[in-house]
């Protein structure tokens, strides 16, 4: 099984890109009989949107002699596959050019791989720059909260040294308030970046 999955599928096409023959591997994977395809012009193989690819690469096969294209193929029952094709040109017994020989593989579960990949290192990019972003905002919350700490130590100080009803209390007691606001949004940094600390609650359990 693994020897014959190897072995890639096999037509051969005439000077107008029809078919004139085409292996059983070959005409299955395109999900026809290996004698419907006699005759088929390729373009009923290829995805629209590929088959100027295809279309120049066999154009180019007289000059060239060979080919390699990744295009998407038709199946007879419209769905879509990837395929990886080699053209070879095939010559009549004087020489000229005579067509070519298609060798196919499907290569769709290979290019889902690849999409796949490409999907999971994006989400990985992705993710280390929001844990950069994360580590630099953790740093700026915890030098903020340090800061307000200081703030709040010494409004407290001067708040304890002034009498009762002195005017200047309210303005500490202002202070002290907004210092409380900006500790709030300390905390939503530390929450965005995941490393705002636990809180210890004690729970009666009887109660749950």
């Amino acid at each position: 099984m693994a020897i014959n999955n190897a072995i890639p599928g096999i037509a051969r096409l005439d000077e107008h890109n029809c078919y004139l023959m085409a292996r059983d591997k070959y005409a299955a994977m395109l999900g026809y009989r290996p004698d419907e395809m006699i005759g088929l012009h390729v373009s009923k193989t290829i995805h629209p949107d590929d088959l100027s690819v295809s279309l120049a690469a066999l154009a180019a096969l007289p000059r060239d002699g060979r080919a390699e294209t990744d295009v998407r193929g038709v199946r007879k029952d419209g769905s879509i596959f990837n395929m990886r094709c080699l053209l070879v040109t095939s010559h009549a017994d004087h020489g000229r050019a005579n067509g070519c020989y298609c060798f196919m593989d499907d290569i769709t579960e290979r290019k889902n791989a690849e999409v796949e990949n490409r999907t999971l290192e994006e989400q990985l990019r992705r993710a280390q720059k929001l844990d950069a972003v994360g580590t630099l905002a953790s740093g700026v919350a915890h030098d903020f909260n340090n800061i307000l700490t200081a703030i709040n130590g010494y409004a407290e100080i001067a708040k304890d040294s002034l009498p009762i009803g002195h005017p200047a209390r309210q303005s500490i007691e202002s202070l002290e308030r907004a210092s409380e606001q900006a500790r709030s949004v300390t905390r939503g940094l530390l929450t965005f970046s995941n490393r705002e600390p636990f809180s210890r609650d004690r729970i009666d359990l009887n109660a749950v």
